[in-house]
């Protein structure tokens, strides 16, 4: 696993449809030819002991809800609490396995996810969320996943502090 300390001193780019990382010192990675960026926020971090990159998420037209950016993660997951309010509806379904080992889950789909700009619809989630927010030392209402990410060039700029989705 490549983490944060090594990858604080980079732009790192995620192609999902090239299937290409690159890290750049320098100019970010990725940017030749394309369009202006859909959404630009800037970097938050968890907990400087836990790198973690929290982005605002807007589920269902309500927000902004804390949520973590996740390249490794295969699917959009939010908290039971979270899709409680919001009326989404949810089954059960086999353990998921993190890093944590298998974790009971339920399954549904949310209407919208939107980070800024960058808006998909009809996402599949999952909800696990109450060991991390504890692990973090704050509330993470959900983590932003390759079912999302896919659609969108992702740009992690640690040294400018700012991430980019186009």
């Amino acid at each position: 696993m490549v983490g944060y300390e090594f990858l604080r001193h980079f732009r790192l780019t995620v192609d999902y449809r090239s299937q290409v990382l690159t890290l750049a010192e320098g100019q970010v990675a990725g940017r030749e030819g394309r369009a202006a960026p859909r959404a630009e926020i800037p970097l938050r971090l968890a907990h400087p002991a836990k790198p973690l990159i929290v982005v605002p998420a807007t589920v269902a037209g309500t927000g902004p809800h804390p949520f973590a950016l996740d390249t490794g993660a295969s699917v959009c997951v939010i908290a039971r609490p979270l899709a409680t309010r919001l009326g989404i509806r949810t089954k059960v379904i086999p353990a998921l396995t993190g890093g944590g080992g298998a974790i009971p889950s339920s399954s549904g789909l949310v209407p919208s996810l939107a980070v800024e700009a960058a808006r998909v619809t009809n996402l599949s989630v999952a909800d696990f969320l109450e060991a991390l927010s504890q692990a973090l030392g704050s509330e993470l209402l959900g983590i932003v996943g390759h079912n999302y990410l896919r659609e969108f060039l992702v740009m992690v700029d640690y040294p400018s502090g700012v991430l980019r989705l186009e």
